[in-house]
């Protein structure tokens, strides 16, 4: 025999539809008896026991839905606060790298405010290295400054250690420059220690090697290895007693009976990179009594 189903759903809706007119008819008699006998309260909890299910699924429910929408709303909100909180991280790690870096320039201006301060008769510009020549120590290179900036050619360049090189070729925004150490540079020094004068000269075999050096020295000439040399001040190019370097070896010509000295300078020829340009300086010059 042949299943039916339209008959079985047809069963089931007469099912419901009995259930729920039976429920009705109790809730009728409920309400009728609990107003002529006075016997509201166990009504209403025979009440209560029937219509619990319903009650708590219903709740159950509106719960659910309300934790729901609880749920999703602090995500939203939660991923407001994460995006907010992102973007203040953000700003205060600017914030942090800025105040690095203006503490690193205070620290280099204040080096060379201190040189200024015994030095007060230099004009000094800044200016930074934008290219380097080849070799692994700083021989020729190219700042950020020319004349609109006040720079010309033969002004010295200066770091906080001292004596880094000349300006060779000057441009409107840019310029040439070379290091005491190249080969065609030259400057008058002294030893500090026993006060004797010098030429310091560029030397291409010895820049290889981050040196200059001092010749012609007399043989007898009291120096020692580490001795210090600064500038002699007597000329028109270089400011006096500023830092060059210190003697890294002395070599004695027995044939000419002169001492050449091998120079270390004290500025940084590898990593140099601020630096300074004297645009004016109070000259010394020699006075020969008459």
């Amino acid at each position: 025999m042949a299943y039916n189903t339209k008959d079985v759903t047809t069963k089931r809706q007469s099912r419901f539809f009995v259930l729920s007119i039976l429920i009705s008819i109790l809730l009728s008699l409920t309400a009728v008896l609990s107003y002529f006998t006075g016997f509201s309260g166990i009504l209403s909890g025979l009440v209560n026991i029937i219509t619990y299910p319903i009650t708590y699924c219903t709740s159950a429910v509106s719960d659910g839905i309300t934790g729901i929408g609880k749920y999703f709303g602090d995500i939203a909100r939660l991923k407001e606060e994460n995006m907010l909180l992102k973007a203040q991280n953000n700003e205060l790690i600017g914030e942090i790298a800025g105040i690095e870096a203006l503490k690193a320039e205070n620290e280099q201006l204040y080096s060379y405010l201190e040189l200024k301060r015994e030095y007060n008769k230099l004009s000094l510009v800044n200016t930074k290295i934008i290219s380097r020549g080849s070799g692994n120590f700083l021989t020729s290179f190219t700042v950020d400054k020319g004349t609109m900036h006040g720079v010309k050619k033969n002004m010295p360049i200066i770091t906080s250690s001292g004596i880094l090189g000349i300006i060779t070729e000057e441009g409107p925004l840019t310029s040439r420059a070379v290091t005491l150490i190249s080969h065609n540079s030259s400057a008058g020094v002294y030893l500090t220690r026993s006060g004797t004068p010098g030429i310091l000269q560029g030397d291409y075999n010895l820049s290889v090697v981050g040196q200059c050096k001092i010749t012609g020295l007399p043989i007898d000439t009291d120096v020692k290895i580490g001795d210090h040399v600064t500038t002699a001040g007597t000329g028109e190019i270089f400011p006096g007693e500023l830092s060059v370097g210190n003697v890294a070896e002395i070599q004695r010509d027995a044939t000419t009976q002169t001492l050449t000295l091998i120079i270390t300078p004290t500025c940084d020829l590898v990593n140099e990179d601020a630096v300074m340009i004297v645009t004016d300086f109070e000259r010394i010059y020699d006075v020969t009594p008459e």
